[in-house]
């Protein structure tokens, strides 16, 4: 890796909101030495800070959230004009756009993680530089950013489809796991041994996030108000919280796909139902919404469905960066991001109840008829207005629903709930008939992932946990373990890294 590189990252430190006044400092502050860390004020402003520059554009503002997976995964029709998105649709990794674009991400996720192992470095024995509560806090954030970066990096770099032979992608090469800010390049390990240091990094989180993250830990609520005067403990969605680091648990133990992992998975992610349920009201007063919206409650000022994140990103200049993208005026614009109208109709079964279609997708002006996924749309959004959800409560019942029918245990009754009721939340009043079988009950889980997340880059590993090897859309896309992921930077294979290859 570019270690220079990695270490003169800068951070884009600003002002999420007046309360936050510990974040009032130059925007362009560097990640400084011992003295950066002095009191607790430096180590929030690390961590943060991380949180900032994963929102940019060139992270998960645009290119892994909304941008690059969606493309890969064929959710539009083929109509761009630039050549970016074009190579980009036709999995042309080796066009020197997309091939900067894919070297650019690489980058910036290990600059952030390497500025996240410099602080948890100097939290070592600062336990006396704040108080037990903050100290967990930060720490279990740290390691949860740790492992949720390293997992996007191999979902979007590493071998495709795990879940048709997890022991034979167990034994191919990974990413490089960077656990320090060592100028001595990291090992390349399997993705066995990947994976490993991933759980490790979560089950660290969560020990000390139970400790502390006021959604979960045993304090009463008022016990935070002197702690929480710079704001730190509020909009608790905005960052890695429990709630949400052990949906993350349940989004790798599902990528492994094994029937014993799918045990473990269904068993993670029923508690983080179980724990949204129970938390709601406590969340409130940390000015955190998480649960589901029903569907009568969906307007255009929520469009986002951000109260049922239970992690995302507050993206500066959203607005901006999605008006080439998504537009209702699609076909005379060179970006344009819209589905047919066949497609559409076909997708969502011609609903007129789904609010999924009937709000979340916009008839489009242009010709070809078409529609456009208004979830993005900034202009009536309310207090949610620029947050990006990148882990909905939505996922984690479909996760819940997929793994309890390809557990080593199954349970078709419990996916048939679960489906039923995200469904419901969709406008979809009648339950699930007891006479739909497993397979038919997995084919439909499979339909609302389409259905749910159009705009959120979920798709994408989908296809590439479970190896489909062809893609339906405009076209069908035949797919190959080459174009399920993206290439390692020409440095990182001229020091001898390499990419596994069924």
């Amino acid at each position: 890796m570019k270690q220079i590189k990695y270490l003169s990252f800068i951070l884009a430190i600003i002002a999420l909101s007046a309360c936050n006044k510990w974040l009032d400092v130059s925007s362009k502050s560097e990640i400084r030495g011992d003295d950066h860390y002095e009191n607790v004020s430096g180590f929030k402003q690390t961590l943060i800070g991380s949180y900032i520059r994963m929102a940019r554009a060139d992270l998960y503002g645009k290119n892994i959230s909304w941008y690059m997976p969606e493309i890969l995964a064929n959710q539009y029709e083929q109509d761009f004009r630039d050549n970016q998105g074009k190579a980009l649709y036709n999995h042309q990794y080796e066009n020197a756009s997309v091939s900067a674009l894919t070297t650019k991400v690489w980058d910036d996720m290990y600059n952030v993680i390497v500025n996240v192992n410099d602080a948890l470095r100097h939290l070592e024995g600062a336990e006396n530089k704040m108080t037990l509560i903050e100290y967990n806090q930060i720490k279990g954030e740290l390691y949860a950013l740790r492992a949720y970066l390293h997992f996007d990096l191999l979902r979007l770099y590493g071998e495709y489809a795990p879940q048709k032979d997890f022991t034979k992608w167990g034994t191919l090469p990974s990413i490089p796991y960077q656990l320090n800010v060592s100028k001595v390049f990291p090992i390349q390990k399997s993705n066995t041994e990947t994976v490993v240091l991933m759980m490790s990094d979560i089950d660290k989180a969560l020990e000390n996030l139970k400790m502390s993250d006021p959604l979960v830990a045993e304090h009463p609520v008022d016990s935070y108000d002197l702690i929480n005067s710079d704001g730190f403990f509020k909009t608790l969605n905005l960052r890695l919280n429990y709630i949400a680091v052990l949906a993350l648990k349940a989004r790798l133990l599902q990528w492994q796909g094994t029937p014993e992992k799918m045990k473990e998975c269904r068993e993670v992610a029923d508690m983080v139902l179980k724990l949204a349920k129970e938390n709601g009201t406590k969340a409130r007063h940390f000015n955190t919404k998480i649960g589901m919206v029903p569907a009568n409650n969906v307007t255009s000022s929520n469009l986002n469905l951000f109260d049922e994140a239970l992690f995302g990103l507050e993206v500066d200049k959203i607005a901006e960066s999605i008006a080439p993208y998504f537009r209702i005026d699609f076909a005379e614009k060179v970006y344009a991001m819209w589905v047919a109208e066949n497609r559409a109709l076909e997708i969502f079964e011609n609903s007129n109840i789904d609010i999924r279609f009937t709000k979340q997708m916009i008839k489009g002006t242009g010709y070809p008829a078409g529609y456009v996924p208004a979830k993005l749309f900034q202009s009536d959004l309310g207090e949610h207005k620029g947050r990006l959800p990148l882990l909905r409560l939505s996922e984690v019942y479909l996760m819940a629903a997929e793994a309890s029918l390809l557990s080593s245990t199954p349970d078709a009754e419990h996916a048939r709930k679960l489906l039923s009721e995200l469904r419901g939340f969709r406008g979809h009043a009648e339950e699930i008939g007891a006479d739909m079988s497993a397979d038919e009950l997995l084919k439909l889980v499979y339909k609302e992932y389409q259905r749910e997340f159009f705009t959120e880059g979920v798709q994408f590993f989908v296809y590439k946990r479970l190896g489909v090897e062809h893609i339906s859309g405009n076209q069908d896309v035949k797919m190959t373990p080459e174009k399920y992921k993206l290439p390692f930077p020409d440095y990182e294979l001229g020091l001898g890294r390499k990419q596994g290859s069924h």
